[in-house]
């Protein structure tokens, strides 16, 4: 089990290589960078069909406003990598958020602690979620101590 310095350490991941261009003005739609979804496989691009991506994409006027500091690949990883955890959480404990432990007072939620997921977009803030006896430990992103 990770000391409780580890478990505090900066999380390290990767983040896909998106270059992202330009943008369309307010209210239009913004056409993904030229040969992104090329570059997916074809049951990705089922899953993310190209008018997702555009509605995504929509009000994006900079390649900053897409891959910089706080923009959407920064948000999209935190949404992705906090809904997978909880995901996870769920699987571990046995129930669903906001229901009964099976078998009545059994491990349970705890909130949870912010870390920092590394990407090579920048670091992007994330809330990794825990359970009362601190079994809980996320296999999409895991610990790594610092250097």
């Amino acid at each position: 089990m990770p000391s409780i310095s580890e478990k505090n350490s900066i999380q390290r991941a990767t983040a896909s290589n998106w270059v992202g261009a330009g943008g369309s003005p307010r209210g239009e739609t913004t056409a993904p960078p030229p040969g992104i979804l090329e570059r997916l496989g074809d049951e990705m691009r089922e899953k993310l069909p190209d008018e997702l991506v555009d509605e995504l994409l929509a009000g994006a006027k900079t390649e900053e406003e897409i891959v910089g500091p706080g923009g959407l690949l920064g948000q999209l990883t935190k949404r992705l990598v906090e809904r997978a955890m909880e995901v996870e959480l769920t699987d571990h404990l046995g129930y669903e958020p906001h229901q009964e432990p099976p078998g009545g007072a059994g491990n349970t939620r705890n909130g949870s602690t912010p870390k920092t997921l590394v990407t090579e977009h920048g670091p992007v803030p994330i809330d990794t979620p825990r359970d009362r006896d601190g079994s809980f430990e996320p296999r999409i992103v895991r610990v790594e101590p610092l250097d």
